[in-house]
């Protein structure tokens, strides 16, 4: 669940949105509201805030532990072999694979794409691997990823291994293919 809050907001009172399931708070205010561990329950642990304003955020108590991204960064990327995802990242977009939020792949996958993809792209929130030539994902591929909410499968998916988005608590409701 996602919760947008308004330019005009100051603070958010203890259980004001308790035993919810907000993973994602999308916050307009310049000025990080009061808010207490309370607040918005214990689930969350993104916050969208304006550009410009990512270290005003992550110095002010109880936001400070959680992802805060104040822009986002898009990468549309073609690999042509296996195991070069991270270099192609580098060569096509010229943009360091942690601040990546958005990614869309196209071309093979193999294990060690999808591990540089778990402990490399901590932003990465959005990933659509459809036109990856990927029929399996493997063990552990985004564990604990707790940052990803949205991915669209591979066309050719056979197999999804154990573990495979264990922690992933901020994973919507459906996977998309």
């Amino acid at each position: 669940v996602v919760i947008e809050l308004p330019a005009t907001i100051t603070s958010v009172g203890d259980w004001a949105f308790g035993d919810t399931k907000i993973s994602v708070i999308r916050c307009h205010a310049t000025t990080p509201p009061a808010i207490t561990s309370a607040s918005m329950g214990s689930k969350w642990e993104i916050a969208f805030v304006p550009d410009g304003y990512h270290d005003i955020y992550k110095n002010t108590e109880i936001w400070e532990d959680k992802v805060i991204l104040d822009k986002e960064v898009h990468a549309d990327v073609t690999v042509y072999s296996e195991g070069e995802l991270m270099k192609e990242i580098s060569m096509q977009t010229g943009v360091s694979p942690a601040t990546i939020t958005h990614l869309k792949v196209h071309g093979p996958l193999n294990q060690l794409d999808f591990a540089n993809m778990r402990s490399n792209m901590t932003l990465l929130y959005d990933l659509d691997i459809e036109d990856a030539e990927c029929s399996i994902i493997p063990e552990n591929a985004f564990l604990d990823k707790k940052v990803l909410m949205n991915v669209k499968l591979p066309r050719e998916l056979l197999i999804i291994q154990e573990n495979a988005f264990r922690g992933c608590s901020s994973l919507k409701d459906t996977l998309t293919r």
